[in-house]
């Protein structure tokens, strides 16, 4: 995927309306901007965000920790924004 074809899914996820229209952006950017495995962010849990720190902290292979920064794309995430 090319950066234009990034930038033209991000752009078609900031305008869509469904119902799931706020979490397939957030996953889309999450995945795209962390480099997060699937098996990561399928077991990712809201405990691992720490939005005051801007960070990711992930339990990867062989239970190796890795501490991810939030890009400026989903700084201004809230899990309350998703409920």
């Amino acid at each position: 995927m090319t950066l234009k074809d990034l930038k033209q899914l991000f752009d078609y996820l900031e305008r869509a309306q469904s119902r799931f229209s706020m979490r397939n952006e957030l996953m889309f950017k999450l995945l795209a901007t962390t480099g997060l495995r699937h098996s990561e962010f399928v077991s990712l849990t809201w405990e691992q965000v720490d939005l005051v720190n801007e960070t990711i902290q992930i339990d990867g292979k062989r239970k190796k920790e890795r501490i991810l920064p939030l890009h400026s794309h989903l700084r201004s995430w809230h899990p309350i924004k998703l409920l």
